[in-house]
């Protein structure tokens, strides 16, 4: 029966087909309608309009009391308590298969939204070419940043090519293409949250054989060139709002190395020395800025496989009489998670300090390195 004719057949019936409640206890043969406490929709009813996911199954359950409680209004007693029997059994099934709904349909959204941490957030990555800074740019711009991809290499321009971001070719070791690199975000989109400060040279050579043009050169772009970018960036950060949705006005990250801890090769004497001074460099920013609301932190990658291994390889080979490829596997051997290091595994951990949920670290160097160097 309608519900309009239920109305109509009982005028005693005086509740909206809404307001409805559950039976008391009494179980006397007493009129039906004195076995409800009618209650206001309010709580319902907001709940349903402020989820949309739910109008759906609440809609089809409160029509479903209507109908149940005016049948046992008509019908009497033992009509009203099979009904009730129903409702309940109907209700339960509703909400069930709804749960299974919102987990095939919306539990992808959800994924898509995780991936999305870095929505609307600028980053500056230096060494964009290639290795590390590439892997990085693409996993940021997966995770919604919009980028500035410096480097000297004009394979960044490929990069910014297949990502849909800017490039821009720099030298980090020359001030007015810093002051360049620095201003393009802050011309594009008026600010700067976060600087990966990633570019980096090596040079394979016995210690007592290293030039002092050769230190200059490793020092100059390795710990030179990342201080006076970091500055750059700095002086900027200060004087902007914080990010949205956070306390912060900005972060730095840094590249260094576990050679920062360990001297790394006997051979690269120069690049282990300048990498310390990345971790160094990286705390006393922490120190400086952190009432400024910027935090300094730093990656400490280990053996991984990019052109600058290549390279080692090579260099490494050429002074010991090793074959293609002997120096690269003699330096994996011991990595305890048994594979070489990947650009991508460097990228996750970039990504986190690029975030959100590492909000609270400020001063800390972060080993990637599948276990070779444990603990700092």
């Amino acid at each position: 029966m309608s519900v309009s004719r239920c109305v109509e057949s009982n005028p005693k019936c005086s509740s909206p087909w809404w307001a409805l409640a559950s039976p008391g206890p009494r179980r006397s043969p007493v009129r039906a309608p004195e076995m409800f406490t009618p209650i206001p929709p309010s709580s319902l009813w907001q709940r349903m309009k402020r989820s949309p996911k739910t109008r759906v199954s609440s809609l089809m359950i409160l029509k479903l009391k209507a109908l149940t409680y005016h049948s046992a209004v008509f019908r009497g007693s033992g009509a009203f308590r099979w009904m009730w029997l129903m409702r309940n059994a109907m209700t339960r099934l509703l909400g069930s298969c709804w749960n299974v709904v919102q987990e095939l349909v919306y539990t992808p959204f959800r994924e898509v939204r995780k991936m999305g941490q870095l929505d609307g957030r600028t980053v500056l990555i230096t060494g964009a070419a290639r290795g590390i800074g590439a892997a990085c740019a693409h996993r940021l711009a997966a995770d919604g940043a919009r980028l500035v991809l410096a480097d000297l290499d004009p394979g960044v321009e490929k990069v910014a090519r297949e990502l849909g971001q800017v490039a821009i070719r720099a030298d980090v070791t020359r001030r007015d293409d810093i002051v360049r690199m620095v201003e393009e975000p802050y011309r594009r989109w008026g600010r700067l949250d976060v600087l990966f400060n990633n570019a980096g040279v090596i040079r394979v050579q016995p210690m007592l054989d290293v030039s002092e043009a050769e230190w200059d050169r490793v020092m100059t772009v390795n710990l030179r060139a990342v201080f006076f970018v970091l500055q750059a960036v700095s002086r900027r950060m200060v004087r902007q709002d914080p990010i949205a949705g956070s306390e912060l006005r900005g972060k730095l990250i840094q590249t260094a190395s576990i050679a920062s801890y360990r001297g790394g090769n006997h051979l690269m004497t120069p690049y282990s020395a300048s990498k310390a001074g990345v971790v160094s460099l990286t705390r006393s920013a922490a120190q400086a800025l952190a009432r400024e609301r910027i935090t300094s932190n730093c990656v400490c990658p280990g053996a991984v496989e990019t052109a600058m291994w290549e390279q080692i390889d090579k260099e490494w080979g050429a002074l010991e009489g090793l074959g293609q490829g002997e120096a690269w596997k003699r330096r994996i051997r011991g990595i305890p998670l048994g594979r070489p290091e990947r650009p991508e595994d460097v990228a996750k951990v970039v990504a986190f300090l690029a975030g959100p949920d590492s909000d609270y670290m400020t001063g800390q160097a972060l080993n990637v390195d599948g276990g070779l160097v444990m603990g700092n």
